[in-house]
């Protein structure tokens, strides 16, 4: 009504959306919790913006069934888990004082 269009997206209910502004707000929201109106009303207000800020994306988050499908879709998508974040991290095993040990030689 008062502006162009900046997205449409095709969402299910479980679904979220995320709007982003010029002005750096955004704003997450579950997609049931948008009411559905008909043609002729005025629409429902999303996110209120700042005098000369604009809306500049939308994006659609789909909704996750379960932790399961969760790590299932990872493992397919090649994405790390928390373990092996952990496992990359780990400090390396720390030399005896004789260093003989299998990390770094201690110096002092």
């Amino acid at each position: 009504r008062n502006g162009a269009t900046v997205a449409a997206l095709q969402v299910q209910g479980e679904d979220e959306i995320m709007m982003i502004s010029s002005g750096g707000t955004l704003v997450r929201t579950g997609v049931a919790e948008i009411s559905i109106v008909g043609r002729n009303t005025q629409g429902v207000r999303l996110i209120r913006l700042e005098e000369g800020e604009r809306l500049v994306s939308v994006e659609g988050i789909a909704a996750i069934a379960d932790s399961a499908s969760a790590d299932s879709a990872a493992a397919e998508s090649g994405a790390a888990t928390v373990g092996d974040a952990n496992a990359e991290t780990a400090a390396p095993p720390a030399a005896s004082p004789e260093g003989g040990g299998t990390g770094p030689a201690n110096l002092h």
